[in-house]
């Protein structure tokens, strides 16, 4: 012992012994980031069905207005175009539904949407190859099974946790998004 009297006492520390993850939650934590992927894609899946059908009321308005009497309302052009619409809006609905609640099935159209998102180069090309990727790599096949649900269902307190990085540049983009959104056209007009 010391002789001084104002020395902070000595405290012997206690760790707690690690407790060993299951086999589920072992299996579980290997595939945590690969299911925030597929889980991201179905909500960018859901965020395309919400625009495209945005896009399909605004051209219904423009058909409107631009009807006169006289002519025919749609030509069969104007149909299949409405058509591949409504089309790319449910496949991309039910593949985002799927993909976020790791639906065994959302596989099938999952790789559609991604198929036809190729088709839009170089960016769609990337992002499509990407989604097939994360959909049919042996972690994407591990995730979409029957078996990985039953390993979800026994360990609910295990959750993603999103880099603090990304949520900075979420909020970067955002505010680039917005600046430009209200103050790109307040440039003086020359006359």
């Amino acid at each position: 012992m010391s002789d001084n009297p104002y020395q902070a006492p000595a405290v012997q520390e206690v760790v707690a012994p690690a407790v060993p993850l299951t086999d589920a939650e072992a299996i579980r934590t290997k595939h945590l980031k690969h299911e925030a992927s597929l889980k991201a894609i179905g909500f960018l899946y859901f965020l395309g069905a919400v625009l495209v059908a945005v896009s399909l009321v605004g051209l219904i308005a423009v058909y409107g207005r631009m009807r006169t009497s006289s002519e025919s309302a749609l030509g069969s052009w104007d149909w299949s175009v409405m058509g591949a619409l409504v089309a790319i809006c449910i496949g991309q609905f039910v593949a985002g539904w799927g993909l976020r609640k790791l639906r065994p099935w959302a596989k099938i159209p999952g790789a559609l949407v991604a198929a036809i998102s190729m088709i839009k180069f170089p960016v769609g090309t990337v992002i499509g190859a990407y989604v097939l990727y994360l959909i049919f790599c042996p972690k994407g096949r591990t995730v979409l099974s029957p078996a990985y649900a039953e390993i979800v269902a026994q360990t609910p307190h295990l959750r993603y946790r999103t880099p603090r990085w990304i949520w900075i540049l979420l909020a970067v983009v955002v505010l680039l998004f917005l600046g430009l959104l209200f103050f790109g056209g307040v440039a003086p007009s020359r006359r």
